[in-house]
């Protein structure tokens, strides 16, 4: 009798960890978008801007002049740091959510009888059909981006 009393505690607070771990879920992905969003918004209007200036300089067939290029030089420096800061805090946010779901699939193992939202669910879904690496890299596109539009101003002061 002591032993089952003991196992049930135990199975109720594995239980109250499990129900614990879908808010915790939803508010990292959640947090990891809210992140995502800003990163997404500043770099695409900082890169959108920087090449509008650079397209009217061209335009106007003027060359790119030397104060230019330097300030490009400087904006992709800032921007490169920007996308590396971006793609640590996307990976890390990823890591994070992932210890969440191991954590919920070993409790459901544990447990036996719970609902296998995080061990079933996976298994419903297509192989190779997942975003997370996309999602992560999203910063590393933006990386590359600013280092052409910085070799292609290179390109055009040389020219």
């Amino acid at each position: 009798m002591a032993d089952s009393d003991k196992s049930k505690t135990r199975d109720d607070l594995l239980l109250e960890e499990y129900k614990g771990l879908i808010p915790q879920i939803v508010h990292w992905d959640s947090h990891f978008w809210n992140k995502s969003k800003f990163f997404l918004t500043f770099e695409s209007a900082f890169l959108a801007g920087t090449m509008v200036t650079l397209r009217e300089n061209i335009a106007a067939g003027k060359a790119l002049s030397s104060a230019l290029l330097l300030a490009l030089f400087g904006i992709v420096l800032f921007n490169l740091y920007l996308s590396y800061v971006w793609f640590r805090t996307n990976r890390r946010n990823r890591e994070f959510l992932e210890l969440r779901f191991r954590r919920a699939r070993d409790i459901e193992a544990e447990l036996g009888g719970v609902q296998k939202l995080f061990t079933n669910d996976p298994l419903q879904l297509r192989k190779g059909h997942g975003s997370a690496s996309w999602e992560t890299h999203l910063a590393t596109g933006f990386a590359v981006a600013w280092i052409a539009l910085l070799l292609g101003a290179i390109v055009m002061k040389i020219c």
